[in-house]
């Protein structure tokens, strides 16, 4: 759920940490005076914005809430709350468009759910780079990590996108892309093709890949795979990338963007929004350190602080990708 969009006031006229009467606040906010039920909704409201105190019949306004105030005091537990007004904020930035085609790993760094070295942690050999460099016994260790904050990760962006296009500040296209591997002369992957799956044969065609490798691999659903584990996952996104010609595919969104009044719930102020971003990535350290998902509730306390420390905390850049390169170089000579 986003924050409600905020009433402005001209805080130069606000007698801040002085006890004034109930007159003397409305004169100072601009609002209208009211009685009854309707005086405690105003007060109500008026809690959302500001930090008051009441004392008899007197008032002290302590301090006007910021954005991120605002977010601590009604949203401290729901990381979506952080995360939807961050997609908004950066669908905005630097310029305001109709649309924005993303994808989930864009997402994650951007929206300071994780460092600039988890996402390339998740793929190939650096997961084992990763586990040699922490000195940890056991690559599954980080294999159950990876697998599990994915998917918790993916989990948050898709219910806030969910969530964005319930109050039609954004309709949300998912397509798949297809990955193609170029290898130089000496069999060094060195960059990649993509082709997006946008015209409704080439959906209707996937889909249909999807379809007969799931039935070959004797499932039904998706979703069955997934709760297989990892071998029985890579099994079928391997067949299935086969079956299309390519190396691997992933998905990507394209977000429409209503322009009229995705602003109302931007943040404005640089600072305010460095300061939401830290909120949201202290946010999602602790669900992690504390969550009971799947696999991940095998991990000690110890292991979750290595990994949350190196790939999620995103005041930290140990810049593990350079240090993967240069393994690979190792390994290569």
């Amino acid at each position: 759920m986003l924050l409600e969009q905020r009433r402005e006031y001209d805080l130069t006229r606000i007698p801040f940490n002085k006890s004034i009467r109930y007159k003397e606040l409305c004169e100072a906010l601009c609002i209208e005076r009211q009685r009854g039920s309707k005086l405690q909704k105003q007060m109500n409201d008026l809690l959302k914005d500001f930090e008051i105190v009441k004392d008899g019949r007197e008032y002290t306004i302590i301090k006007y809430y910021t954005e991120k105030d605002r977010l601590d005091k009604l949203y401290f537990d729901n990381i979506k709350s952080h995360v939807e007004m961050l997609i908004c904020t950066l669908l905005t930035y630097p310029t305001i468009t109709d649309s924005r085609k993303i994808d989930m790993s864009e997402f994650l760094e951007v929206l300071s759910i994780v460092n600039k070295d988890y996402n390339i942690t998740k793929y190939g050999e650096n997961k084992r780079y990763a586990t040699e460099l922490l000195d940890i016994d056991d690559i599954s260790y980080t294999d159950i990590f990876f697998n599990e904050t994915d998917t918790m990760f993916s989990r948050i962006i898709r219910d806030s996108l969910n969530e964005l296009q319930d109050k039609k500040i954004i309709e949300c296209d998912k397509y798949s892309v297809l990955v193609k591997k170029i290898f130089n002369e000496k069999g060094k992957w060195i960059d990649k093709e993509e082709y997006e799956l946008l015209l409704d044969w080439e959906r209707k065609a996937i889909l249909t890949c999807q379809n007969e490798v799931l039935t070959d691999m004797g499932y039904t659903k998706e979703s069955q795979i997934f709760a297989d584990g990892d071998i029985a996952k890579k099994r079928y996104r391997d067949e299935v990338a086969k079956r299309l010609n390519c190396d691997y595919f992933h998905n990507r969104y394209k977000l429409i963007i209503n322009t009229n009044h995705i602003l109302e719930y931007t943040i404005k102020d640089p600072i305010e929004r460095k300061k939401v971003e830290k909120a949201c990535n202290k946010l999602v350290k602790k669900k992690v350190m504390e969550s009971k998902q799947g696999k991940l509730k095998l991990l000690s306390d110890e292991y979750r602080q290595l990994y949350i420390d190196n790939f999620i905390d995103s005041s930290v850049d140990n810049n593990f990708r350079a240090k993967y390169k240069e393994l690979q170089k190792l390994e290569e000579e």
